[in-house]
């Protein structure tokens, strides 16, 4: 016979009432019904609450604040993502709705507030800031050709101020590189800009930058049977190992513009992702353009790696999910809570949870599933509020409590209902201590066994002074008490 044995621990200690004017800053985007919401629950559950807009998050998060809270993580400052890091790294606490987070930073361009993408898009329908080629006749002479090929009929001609290049077949590769181009992204430029078009049976236009030292950056552009203006940034550029240097192409390399040495644009045929036949290609206004992302946060940012939350590989896509209820192992969120409608956002990939306990040792973090979310047939999905202790590395005593539900597109009746369940994370998240770990040394013994029983907890500095941990046995479904600790 196979018994279920579970040891149940709980932390007891007064969680009821926040420090005394616990300060909170708190981003307000845009003035949804589910913003507007959350901010008074904040204020009601004993928040004081600074409202801070995307031009003064930056600066408000560098006051020092108890919390921050971000009704829409998506939806953020270019210019807040580092001091919000630093926040966290100090030991901040952090409540983030919806996600995946940092996915539509904001930026500030032309006197309006965007995200990077739309303002890329914007970019795109203006010819480039600094032209590198005006493509006169005759021109074309000044374009070598590299191709694996040469017996094979080809021809680059100018015609009505566009480069435009043929090839009667292409097993290999068919490109040109431009000619020589001295620091071509001086002066804070970033964006290869360029119109193109081609063929009915050319799919694809090969764009590459070589660096000073070799390395190969490379793209394929998409082709239509007429002119598209296309904005590249460094990161549109993949690493193309044949013939770079040695040591280039790491996890952590980039194409640098700074460093771009010579421009090449023709066909590959890339493992048959371009057709075999005749090919026909122009282009034409090629030039770069400052990047509206890159002007705030340089040509290489990086996203924080904030387990459970950032980058968007810390988490996977909330989809396919009606109903959201609390789970009945937590003691955070009422447990009749439970929500139905339809649900989009991002849910965490789980971390531990600080189960078991083993004197000298402990999780670097503890991972705290508080709400389910469930699909049209009942089956889980995954977590949709949760809260991450983090114990080591670079956001050592830092926590997060996260609500991972897109609730600003929720009706204004569910949008309540999901800020009071927000609104009630953070309270819990500066209201008392947590516990790090407890449980068992094993979670498997034989019958008579003896096992020993620990526990460790957090205690911040606006937590009592003292908390109790007690431990219980549940059993074929009866609980007995085993005993408790100071």
């Amino acid at each position: 016979m196979v018994l279920r044995v579970i040891f149940i621990f709980a932390l007891l200690a007064s969680v009821s009432s926040l420090s005394a004017g616990a300060r909170l800053v708190y981003h307000e985007p845009y003035g949804s019904p589910f913003s507007r919401a959350l901010r008074q629950e904040l204020e009601k559950a004993g928040f004081e609450v600074r409202t801070a807009g995307n031009s003064g998050l930056a600066e408000a998060l560098a006051s020092g604040p108890d919390m921050v809270a971000l009704p829409d993580v998506r939806r953020v400052p270019a210019a807040a993502v580092e001091p919000l890091a630093a926040y966290l790294r100090s030991g901040g606490r952090l409540l983030a709705v919806g996600g995946p987070a940092f996915s539509e930073l904001l930026v500030e361009y032309e006197g309006q507030w965007m995200t990077a993408e739309e303002a890329r898009e914007r970019v795109r329908q203006q010819p480039p800031e600094r032209p590198l080629f005006q493509f006169r006749p005759g021109d074309e002479k000044g374009w070598v050709r590299s191709t694996d090929r040469p017996d094979i009929e080809e021809r680059l001609s100018v015609f009505e101020a566009a480069l435009a290049g043929f090839v009667a077949d292409i097993e290999g590769w068919n490109t040109y590189q431009a000619p020589p181009l001295k620091d071509p992204f001086e002066g804070g430029y970033s964006l290869t800009v360029l119109e193109a078009m081609g063929g009915p049976n050319t799919l694809r236009l090969w764009v590459e930058w070589r660096e000073k030292d070799g390395s190969r950056w490379v793209t394929e552009l998409p082709l239509q049977e007429r002119w598209k203006r296309y904005a590249l940034a460094p990161s549109d550029f993949k690493f193309w190992a044949d013939g770079s240097p040695p040591g280039r192409g790491g996890r952590e390399d980039r194409f640098d513009p700074a460093n771009a040495a010579s421009l090449h644009i023709g066909l590959a045929a890339n493992y048959g992702r371009l057709p075999k036949g005749r090919h026909l290609w122009w282009i034409r206004n090629v030039g770069v353009s400052r990047d509206p992302l890159a002007a705030v946060v340089g040509p290489r940012m990086e996203l924080p790696v904030v387990e459970t939350l950032s980058p968007a590989y810390k988490t996977y896509p909330l989809r396919d999910v009606h109903r959201i209820s609390a789970r009945q192992d937590q003691q955070v969120v009422e447990s009749s809570f439970s929500l139905e409608g339809s649900f989009q956002g991002a849910m965490p990939v789980w971390r531990p949870r600080g189960l078991g306990f083993v004197p000298g040792e402990h999780p670097p973090m503890r991972f705290i599933p508080l709400v389910d979310a469930y699909d049209h047939h009942g089956h889980w999905r995954g977590t949709a509020a949760w809260m991450l202790l983090d114990f080591q590395g670079e956001f050592a005593g830092s926590a997060l409590a996260c609500l991972g539900v897109d609730a600003g597109a929720l009706p204004d009746a569910a949008a309540a209902r999901a800020a009071g369940l927000a609104a009630g994370l953070a309270r819990r998240l500066l209201s008392g201590p947590f516990l790090r770990n407890g449980g068992v040394a094993l979670f498997a013994a034989k019958p008579g066994a003896q096992l020993s029983l620990g526990a460790s907890a957090l205690l911040p500095a606006s937590a009592p002074a003292g908390a109790s941990v007690t431990f219980s046995l549940l059993q074929e479904g009866r609980e007995q008490p085993l005993g408790r600790g100071d």
